[in-house]
């Protein structure tokens, strides 16, 4: 921009610059050869060099325009290029970064490996409060005066999820967020996308079964009464929408599952995970069921 600035005031320099033939070169005042005063002569000669004069000075004038439009032309063309190597950032409150594509494929890895284990860990509550759903269970727990701590765990149980699920769906506020969100919005960026899938362990398959399962989710019916419960009832403490139905406990937690098949394919396709998350979640459905069963027990000695 500079250059381009410097160039265009040589060119108006050199379109102010006087002609050598009409400063004071023939200003004298004295009788020619031909009888006629020299001032007669200037003016006939200085008449037929005019238009010599302003063709010089539109050649310069075009050669001051065109050049800084060249140079910044070719300028703009660089950046183009030097900018096909970056993604946009994010653009949220605290405003737009430029962040390479590499960074990105970093965020796509951790939200995924973090989104995987929360979904376990989600899916872990699900399995918990399913295994506690008995009546034989209620009836051994009240009996044992327990019933207010019960429903205490249960209700924390639940809250966990719920919070741990609609976390997917927050919008990204700053660079620094990692969550599933912003892994499937990264992983759908062209450059990004082409700079993951070179890496090994990599597979397309997978991140295309991620996509469609999260297009899923998001076209789910009841995600925003339940992003708004979570919002006015367990984040925040205000007044629910009157005109909106609360959302029911199987909303949630099937909103949960579709979630974690998500979390699920978009580890394997980065290739951060080679195990299932039902290979995890036996694990706890089967630690669910021994933590109510000894209220059963208890029960019936």
């Amino acid at each position: 921009m500079w250059a381009a600035t410097i160039l265009l005031l040589l060119g108006l320099e050199l379109v102010q610059t006087p002609h050598p033939l009409s400063g004071d070169l023939l200003t004298d005042t004295v009788v020619t050869a031909t009888g006629e005063p020299a001032s007669t002569l200037r003016d006939n000669l200085f008449r037929d060099l005019v238009p010599v004069h302003r063709t010089l000075n539109i050649q310069n004038l075009l050669v001051a325009l065109l050049v800084p439009i060249s140079i910044m032309w070719l300028l703009g063309f660089a950046w183009a290029w030097v900018r096909a190597g970056f993604q946009i950032g994010d653009r949220g409150e605290a405003g737009g970064t430029m962040i390479a594509p590499a960074d990105n494929v970093e965020r796509i890895m951790k939200a995924a490996k973090a989104s995987f284990f929360d979904e376990v860990d989600f899916l872990a509550c699900i399995e918990v409060l399913e295994a506690g759903k008995r009546h034989e269970i209620d009836r051994a727990v009240a009996a044992a005066n327990a019933g207010r701590a019960g429903d205490l765990v249960k209700r924390a149980l639940f809250g966990h999820c719920l919070m741990s699920v609609m976390t997917a769906f927050d919008p990204e506020r700053c660079a620094g967020d990692f969550h599933l969100g912003v892994g499937m919005k990264l992983v759908a960026e062209p450059i990004t996308r082409g700079h993951l899938l070179v890496r090994n362990g990599a597979n397309l398959a997978d991140i295309e079964s991620a996509e469609r399962r999260w297009a899923d989710c998001l076209n789910f019916e009841p995600l925003e009464r339940l992003r708004i419960f979570r919002n006015k009832s367990v984040a925040h403490i205000s007044t629910y929408p009157a005109n909106m139905e609360q959302p029911v406990v199987h909303e949630l937690f099937d909103l949960a599952r579709m979630t974690a098949e998500v979390a699920e394919h978009l580890a394997h396709g980065v290739g951060i995970a080679g195990m299932s998350l039902e290979s995890n979640l036996s694990l706890y459905r089967e630690s669910g069921r021994a933590f109510w069963d000894k209220w059963k027990t208890a029960e019936v000695l």
